[in-house]
């Protein structure tokens, strides 16, 4: 039954983890299909309608037929859940196979070329990197949850319970290392491809934190001292956001795209045009570098939004907006003197 219950409480794991990386990889997702010939995305979806729908019927008639009222004022606190040592063993074995089967994939082909993917997907190099991601930056978000709500509940079981997490745990840490640097060099080949965004840069610095934060699980919650570990993760975050802020991102977002219409490669304008106060002054400085079409669209936009801001108190200036508003007015003329090519 210890077998049964782990395997029970394996499988939401499996289908959620095994779905994100069928997302992530073309190739490891021809392989699932291969293997097991289903669709893992109905099976999950069908798994969780029936399973709420269970538990809402199964809780009604156990009350109705046999359960007895708790009262929360007379009542003492409800037993503490807990997993026992097989249990927990057979479902982090379970998530370290299915953290290992997608490594092996991994090594194989994201790392092994662009001929090899282009033979074996049909996919460019960067349309693989392009499609997965977003997917694995959430197995390393659902993954520390995981991790922490198995070691609370194996903390009843002692000594033991907590060596035989600490080794599972440990590898499943390792396997995800290898997982993000695979993440990382996704985002290094997609953003060389199609350029920086803010959802691509957030995500990225989303990755770093987390890997931090893995890190910090290893030495306090695998050592033995888990209440040292939430403050941490919340040091690391506002260190984060520090970081963040030194960095300007969507300065650094215009100045990245910048360089690639440079370089010759392609340029969103109507994206860097929306982009807040802090790209207009990298903006305006590399127009005479955009082609006349990009310069057009440049120009148009930031004279749209920044060359007639609205009236407004004291309590909406901004360093940016004023660094914006400076070099509108400064580059007035050059922007207004744009000339746009004919329309076709």
């Amino acid at each position: 039954m210890a077998v049964v219950r782990g395997i029970l409480f394996a499988t939401p794991c499996l289908l959620v983890f095994g779905g994100l990386f069928m997302g992530a990889d073309a190739v490891f997702d021809h392989i699932v299909r291969r293997a097991f010939h289903v669709n893992l995305r109905q099976v999950f979806t069908h798994f969780f309608v029936a399973a709420f729908f269970a538990w809402c019927v199964g809780g009604y008639l156990r009350g109705m037929l046999w359960g007895k009222e708790v009262s929360i004022i007379r009542e003492k606190s409800l037993p503490r859940v807990s997993l026992g040592i097989i249990e927990v063993a057979v479902a982090l074995s379970a998530l370290d196979l299915l953290f290992l089967a997608f490594v092996l994939v991994q090594v194989r082909y994201f790392f092994g070329g662009s001929a090899l993917i282009q033979a074996t997907t049909g996919l460019t190099y960067a349309e693989y990197a392009r499609a997965g991601f977003f997917e694995l930056v959430a197995v390393a978000a659902l993954l520390l949850p995981l991790l922490l709500l198995v070691h609370w509940l194996i903390a009843q079981n002692g000594p033991t319970g907590e060596r035989v997490f600490r080794v599972l745990a440990g590898v499943q840490i390792l396997l995800l290392f290898v997982i993000v640097v695979s993440a990382f060099q996704r985002m290094r080949l997609y953003q060389a491809e199609y350029g920086l965004t803010e959802e691509r840069l957030y995500a990225t610095a989303l990755m770093g934190w987390l890997v931090v934060v893995f890190l910090w699980f290893a030495m306090t919650v695998l050592s033995g001292h888990r209440k040292r570990f939430a403050f941490g993760a919340m040091v690391a975050g506002f260190f984060l956001i520090i970081v963040l802020e030194a960095l300007n991102p969507d300065a650094l977002i215009a100045r990245t795209n910048l360089a690639r219409a440079k370089a010759g490669r392609s340029f969103d304008a109507g994206y860097a045009t929306r982009l807040s106060a802090d790209a207009v002054p990298e903006l305006v400085a590399a127009l005479p570098n955009l082609n006349p079409q990009e310069r057009c669209a440049v120009a148009a936009g930031i004279l749209k939004r920044w060359a007639f801001p609205q009236a407004s108190d004291w309590r909406a200036w901004s360093w940016s907006r004023a660094r914006a508003a400076q070099a509108v007015r400064e580059n007035g003329a050059s922007l207004k003197g744009v000339q746009c090519p004919a329309q076709n």
